[in-house]
Order: C-alpha cells, then structure tokens, then sequence
C-alpha cells in the first residue's frame, strides 16, 4: 500500500496523470484485469530448473496450444507490455488459441531449482546453449503433456529464435512437435551488431566480465550490487524524459510508436535478467560472428565437446517439416539486415519473410502498430498450420 501512494504521488508529477496500477501488479493480476484468464505452470527441465511459465487458456473449448518465448534479458511479461489488441498473446487468445508464455532459466520468473540456490555460483553456469537442450523442449513436452496436443506452434522473439533455431535443427524429436514457428527479429549470427551495452561488453573483454561480476546474476531482479529494474524505475517515474534513453539502451532505440505510459510498467517488470556467462556467451559470438556453442576454451570444450572449438548450429540442417515465418526490422540493430540475410541463405527451406523498414529490434513486442503491421499476419500464419 505505501508503495502504491508513494509511486501515486511520483507518476502524478512525472506524467500528469495517475500511475498505471500495471506497476504493482503480479504477471496474472495485469492479464486478469484486462478480462483474461490466467494460469501459473511451473516446468522443470531435466537438469533441475523450475521454469515458472504463464498460460491465457482458450475459453470455448479445445484449442491449438501456441508457445511464445521472449529474448535475451527479457522474460514473458514482453508478450503482455501493451494493451489488448495489441500485445500478441491477446490477439491470439482473441483468435481462439491457447496461448503459453515461456521463460528461460534465471530470469525473474524463473530462479528456483530442485537442488540449487541462486546463491550457489552452478545455479548460473548457464548459456542459450542448456536453453536449447532443456528449456524449449521440457516446456514444449509440459504443454503437449497438459493440453493433450500433438503438435504446439511456436513464436521466439530475438534470443527466443536463437533457441528456437537451433532446437529445432538439433532435435528431430522435438521438431516433429512443433506445428508451425514464427520468428520475430531473429538472431543466430551477430558479427554486425550495433547495440551501444553490448558493444560496450565486447570492448570490455568477456574474461574481464567474469573477473568483475564472477559466475552470477545479470541485470535480474536480485543483481548486485542493486537491482536494475528499481534503478530504471525510479528514473522513469521521477524523470520520464530519460526514461527511454535508459531502455533503449539495452533494447535499442525505437521510432515505431508506443505506450508512453507503459513505460513506469516497462520499468517495473522489466529487464528479465539472465546468467554472466550467458551475455559472455554472446560476446563471443560477436567476436567470431558465428552461430556457435559456449567457448570454455580448448582443454574444457575436449572434455565437453571433444573437440578444440565450440561445434556450431548448422543452419542447413535446420528441418524442412516446419512451416516458418520470418520478421524483419531493417532498423534493428541487434538482429542486423546483414546477419537476417545470412540467416535466410543458410536455412533449407524459403520462409515466408516480412520486413518492416522502420522497425528495430523492441518494437517487435512493444509497438503499438505491431498488432496490424506484424501480428495480424503471425495470426494468420498460426491459424493456417495450427491444429488440435
């Protein structure tokens, strides 16, 4: 109650207006309260992570159950930043799917374990790679165990393609599960990648990072030495006209349009946090501009790899079963045009491909115009290959 009067008096004055109640509620409360059902699922993954994942259950009856996964340093509250016809899990509930949001180990929904304590150093030695060998598909086997379905689509947004991609073409099993995939600013190669914190991290040296922030938390919810989240909060309350610069910072600047008011729920919910070596893992990607594994260096990736160098996710082995959708932003500098098209000329198949001119990498889940300029189509792409 004394933060609600306090965040009150502080919008009051930043906004002119009254605070949007989104800031205290909890991930269901703001779907509820948009006329939504809500559900709480909790996926454990084969190695022991308890994934807290969110369901909008179909409400007249049987329905083709849809997988939505966010990206790096973000979690699932992305797909519900905006209002109803506007943020993609609405709409698709809207069109009669059953939809799930997802969430990848040690962001602020998923920091529990069946063993370990975020305050163990092994609860964070992590990267997209044991995403990819557990996250996806234990959810995707929880889901199809749940709902009965045979098939789920799937839609990945930025790190949720990264994981997407090379799932799907490492798993045949789990390919044969996936209905139809549709994948938003999607990254597997980020050699041309111009986002300023990144930029930054690679300047920095990875090993430095690892010197400096040790196996641990990154920019989640209990970071040390402060956590993220209340910093950006508090500017975006206090000081709405750095409010964007500060989130752009680490999702890239926007001139698509948004919810200007959102941003204080933006900031409260927001970022989702992930592992050092998880960002440690894209640093070398940049630096190799390859779609690789998580480089120990050569003695550890013999013993875990077998071989001096991290294996790489070949996209030609991507599988031709799955029926995909690729969007684009030729302003996202983080899924750079360049590494999209070496994305396109690797994969065996010809995607139906969107690209939106004066899209960056955010505006995929949080612009207001992304309801007619992309989901309508996602919609669409769902309802053709989907099917209970």
């Amino acid at each position: 109650m004394i933060k609600s009067i306090v965040l009150l008096v502080l919008s009051s004055i930043a906004f002119g207006a009254l605070f949007d109640p989104d800031v205290d509620r909890d991930f269901c409360e703001v779907v509820t309260a948009k006329g939504y059902p809500c559900e709480e699922h909790y996926v454990t993954t084969g190695d022991g992570y308890i994934l807290q994942t969110f369901r909008i259950p179909a409400t007249r009856g049987p329905a083709p159950p849809l997988l939505l996964f966010h990206g790096l340093l973000d979690c699932s509250f992305t797909w519900i930043v905006n209002f109803p016809g506007q943020s993609l899990s609405y709409m698709l509930a809207d069109a009669g799917f059953d939809v799930w949001m997802g969430n990848a180990r040690g962001n602020r929904y998923a920091l529990n374990h069946s063993t370990l304590k975020p305050s163990d150093a092994a609860f964070w030695a992590f990267s997209w790679d044991q995403q990819v060998q557990y996250d996806v598909p234990d959810t995707v086997t929880y889901i199809r165990t749940v709902t009965g379905a045979a098939k789920i689509g799937y839609v990945g947004h930025s790190q949720g393609t990264t994981q997407g991609f090379a799932a799907f073409l490492s798993n045949p099993q789990l390919a044969s599960q996936i209905s139809a995939y549709a994948a938003l600013a999607p990254v597997v190669r980020v050699g041309h990648m111009s986002n300023v914190l990144l930029r930054f991290l690679v300047d920095l040296n990875p090993s430095i990072l690892l010197q400096l922030l040790g196996v641990h938390e990154f920019m989640g919810p209990s970071s040390m030495p402060f956590p993220i989240n209340k910093v950006i909060e508090a500017l975006c309350l206090e000081v709405p006209r750095v409010c964007s610069t500060v989130i752009e910072l680490y999702v890239g600047p926007s001139q698509a349009p948004s919810n200007a008011t959102r941003e204080q729920v933006i900031a409260a919910h927001e970022p989702g946090g992930t592992s050092v070596q998880n960002m440690i893992h894209w640093l070398q990607m940049v630096r190799s501009d390859l779609y690789q594994m998580f480089d120990y260096g050569a003695i550890e990736n013999q013993k875990i790899y077998g071989q001096n160098t991290p294996p790489i996710y070949n996209l030609s082995n991507y599988p031709k079963t799955i029926p995909t959708a690729i969007y684009m932003g030729s302003l996202d500098e983080l899924a750079d045009p360049i590494d999209d098209a070496y994305l396109l000329s690797q994969l065996p198949i010809k995607p139906l491909v969107i690209s939106i001119p004066t899209y960056s990498h955010i505006d995929f889940v949080w612009a207001t115009d992304a309801n007619r300029l992309i989901y309508d189509s996602v919609v669409a792409f769902m309802q053709k290959y989907s099917s209970m």
